[in-house]
């Protein structure tokens, strides 16, 4: 039950506003091209409320294939002119980014091996201490992750509606369906392996987060969150789900990191366009200075 519900209470003493490091995963759903309900002026007026010093986005999209240019614009608006972007091909504007108000100093792609729209990034950003005139930059590693999707077509998303509805069962249509998630857990399994060794190979304090596409008791989340916190067990409070779309309501996007860094905070936003709520932990720079 901890995976999914927790008691947390805030800490007694919070953190300074000016040695906070927040962090947040988004997955932005292709920044609202394929529906009428929102866009990406939309998205990016509830980012900038955020004031957040790293943005993980999965699911970027430029309808016009200039994805670079588009992140590059929304760090500017966000305050966060650091951008490293890892578009999917050279002639489709969809990919994943990495906004940060502190400079990227390298970053490279995670790539898997079969032929997929998911993908996995690393990003390097170097940290300057706060009230510590001894101490130089700290260099921490950022994972953006979005693991293997489903692909459920429209046919499927009615085969469940239809089974909420009336509680009836087209056999046809849900071998079909069963048949799209077999496939998806087989490529995730190999892409788990593909990114928990590199997190495991890696020295430096990280933090890995995005759209993991399963839940807290799969073999996913075990692998990828191996040696690592996970910022909600740690700082969460109530039930937490963080898709919000047709099928069950589920925990399959996080925050992990690891040590000297404790998450002071941890919240989901649900009033955000997408068929995900974004999350956001909050961490104090000071963590990375202490002896």
């Amino acid at each position: 039950m901890s995976l999914y519900f927790q008691w947390n209470s805030a800490k007694d003493f919070p953190i300074q506003e000016n040695s906070k490091l927040k962090v947040v995963s988004y997955n932005a759903n292709s920044f609202g091209q394929w529906t009428d309900n929102y866009s990406l002026d939309t998205i990016s007026e509830k980012l900038k409320e955020l004031h957040a010093d790293i943005y993980l986005i999965q699911e970027a999209y430029s309808p016009k294939n200039q994805l670079k240019s588009l992140c590059r614009k929304l760090g500017k608006e966000l305050q966060t002119p650091y951008t490293a972007v890892y578009q999917l091909s050279e002639n489709r504007g969809y990919g994943m980014c990495i906004l940060s108000k502190f400079p990227i100093t390298d970053w490279k792609k995670i790539k898997f091996l079969d032929q997929t729209g998911n993908m996995a990034m690393s990003a390097d950003i170097k940290i300057p201490p706060f009230n510590c005139l001894e101490c130089g930059d700290e260099k921490i590693r950022l994972y953006n992750i979005h693991l293997q999707s489903f692909r459920f077509n429209k046919q499927d998303y009615q085969t469940v509606k239809s089974v909420k509805d009336s509680n009836q069962i087209d056999e046809e249509n849900a071998l079909g369906l069963i048949q799209r998630i077999r496939i998806a857990y087989e490529k995730r399994e190999h892409q788990v392996d593909i990114v928990s060794r590199e997190i495991q190979d890696c020295k430096l304090t990280k933090i890995v987060a995005g759209d993991f596409n399963d839940v807290p008791m799969s073999y996913t989340y075990r692998n990828v969150s191996k040696g690592l916190n996970d910022a909600f067990i740690i700082r969460g409070k109530g039930l937490e789900t963080t898709y919000k779309g047709v099928f069950p309501s589920f925990r399959i996007d996080y925050i992990l990191y690891s040590d000297p860094l404790q998450a002071e905070t941890y919240r989901s936003i649900e009033n955000i366009p997408g068929d995900h709520k974004l999350i956001l932990a909050e961490f104090d720079r000071n963590d990375l200075f202490e002896p």
